[in-house]
């Protein structure tokens, strides 16, 4: 599942009017990662971003206890720009394809159902 893959099923959650999600995009384009904004969260200040979208279809969250609900793991050391610091934790992209196949929709519902379940959407 690539990283456009993931984007897109977060966009078709936002237009179905279940949320408005916002993004923004850092680093060099073949390489640079995605920030996910929730409806509580301002996309002028990417601190406020509590998922980031790696280049290569990974998927990181700040929220302890999110990551928890996903099975997602502590993030490898080195693995972290300054700006994506506090996403600390990940679900890798061999992870993600043994769980939830080519379903980006699927891992997009239990991303959003996670952070509500935990108050931070």
């Amino acid at each position: 599942m690539s990283q456009n893959d993931l984007l897109f099923a977060f966009i078709e959650h936002s237009q179905h009017g279940q949320d408005h999600i916002a993004f923004s995009k850092r680093g060099a384009s073949s390489r640079g990662y995605v920030n996910v904004f929730g409806p509580s969260h301002d996309p002028r200040d990417p601190k406020t971003a509590r998922i980031v979208i790696d280049h290569d279809g990974s998927v990181a969250f700040k929220d302890a206890s999110v990551a928890q609900a996903l099975g997602a793991q502590p993030r490898p050391e080195g693995v972290m720009a300054p700006s994506t610091g506090a996403a600390r934790w990940e679900l890798s992209a061999t992870t993600i394809a043994a769980t939830y196949g080519g379903n980006a929709h699927k891992l997009v519902g239990a991303i959003v159902a996670a952070m509500r379940a935990n108050a931070t959407w």
